[in-house]
C-alpha cells in the first residue's frame, strides 16, 4: 500500500508541476518521433478524368437499378447502346461517319438515355435494360433507315 502511495504521490507531483501557471509550454519542442512509427502513407492520386462517354456500367442490370445509377453513368451506359445500335446497321442515314463521331452519338445517347428512364413503371422496374433498350429503340424509330 505505501508503495501505491508513493507512485500516486509522483504521478500528482509530476501533474503540477507540468501545469504551473504561466509557463509557456509553446516554446518547448515536441519530443521526436521514435523509429518505430511509420511516416503517413502519401494520398492516392486522383482518379483519372472520364470522357461522358466512358466507363458505364449498367448494360446488364435491371430497371430498378438503371434508376438508382447516377445520371453520368445512364448517359455513359446509354453512348455505349448508342455505339453498338450503330455498329449493327441501325441509325443509318443519320450523320455519323464512325463510331468515334461523339457529338452525334451524345445526342442519341441522351435520347435513349431518356426514354429509358421514362419507361420506368411498375410494369418495368424489374425488366432487364437490355430488353427496354430494344423497345426504346423501335419507338425512337432507330431500325428505320431516314434519308
Amino acid at each position: 500500500m505505501k508503495c501505491v502511495s508513493t507512485v500516486l504521490t509522483c504521478l500528482l507531483g509530476l501533474t503540477l508541476a507540468a501545469c504551473q501557471p504561466g509557463q509557456d509550454t509553446a516554446s518547448e519542442e515536441a519530443p521526436a518521433q521514435t523509429a518505430a512509427t511509420p511516416p503517413p502513407a502519401p494520398a492516392p492520386p486522383p482518379p483519372a478524368a472520364q470522357e461522358w462517354h466512358e466507363g458505364g456500367t449498367l448494360h446488364d442490370v435491371n430497371m430498378t437499378e438503371w434508376i438508382a445509377g447516377t445520371d453520368e453513368d445512364r448517359l455513359a451506359t446509354a453512348a455505349d447502346m448508342a455505339t453498338d445500335a450503330w455498329e449493327r446497321g441501325l441509325l443509318q442515314g443519320r450523320n455519323i461517319l464512325h463510331a468515334e463521331d461523339w457529338p452525334i452519338f451524345r445526342l442519341y445517347a441522351m435520347e435513349l438515355r431518356e426514354c429509358l428512364t421514362v419507361a420506368y413503371t411498375l410494369e418495368t422496374y424489374m425488366s432487364p435494360v437490355a430488353e427496354v433498350t430494344a423497345a426504346c429503340m423501335i419507338e425512337l424509330r432507330w431500325d428505320v433507315e431516314t434519308e
